[in-house]
């Protein structure tokens, strides 16, 4: 299990989010001991969360032309690069058949140099609490929820709410 550091009240190009994270992740093969190491690259994650009134398919593809831009000006392509990926999470009161269908939908995964620098990926979650309803783009790997059930709208605080990330990372 990893944890994200996470921050209230991030303002990133313009665009302000109540919640933000970020986790960064290291990767090293060792031989015989632990100083003999080899194919090391690192992996980082971004969330931003943020509630608003409601949503349309023209506020995702406006979060997606973000998480390029943060792409372009974050992320230093090298060898030891693997992946970066920006989730960008909103809360709303109810989701469309519109939203649902593009989220649901969505998969955007950038190469670097034709992958000899890793890749980066954008990722799309929106949360309806108030219907228990949510979607996801098809590989966002992040959840919000609390361990085991879904929230009910008493419980669910963008404060208080636990991320979790599902990748299991073994390094041997």
């Amino acid at each position: 299990m990893h944890s994200y550091d996470l921050e209230q009240e991030t303002n990133v190009r313009g665009e302000s989010f109540t919640l933000s994270g970020q986790l960064r992740i290291e990767h090293q093969k060792h031989f015989l001991h632990s100083s003999i190491n080899y194919a090391n690259h690192g992996s980082e994650e971004y969330l931003f969360a943020r509630r608003q009134r409601s949503v349309t398919r023209d506020d995702l593809t406006s979060l997606v032309d973000l998480g390029h831009e943060l792409a372009d000006e974050w992320i230093e392509g090298d060898e030891t690069h693997y992946s970066t990926d920006f989730t960008f999470v909103l809360i709303v009161p109810e989701i469309t058949d519109a939203v649902r269908t593009f989220a649901s939908g969505f998969r955007d995964r950038t190469l670097l140099k034709f992958g000899y620098y890793g890749h980066y990926e954008i990722h799309l979650v929106v949360v309806a609490p108030e219907a228990q309803d949510s979607v996801k783009s098809k590989n966002a790997d992040i959840g919000v929820f609390a361990p085991g059930e879904i929230l009910s709208l008493q419980d669910y605080s963008i404060d208080s709410c636990a991320v979790s990330n599902s990748e299991n990372i073994s390094s041997s």
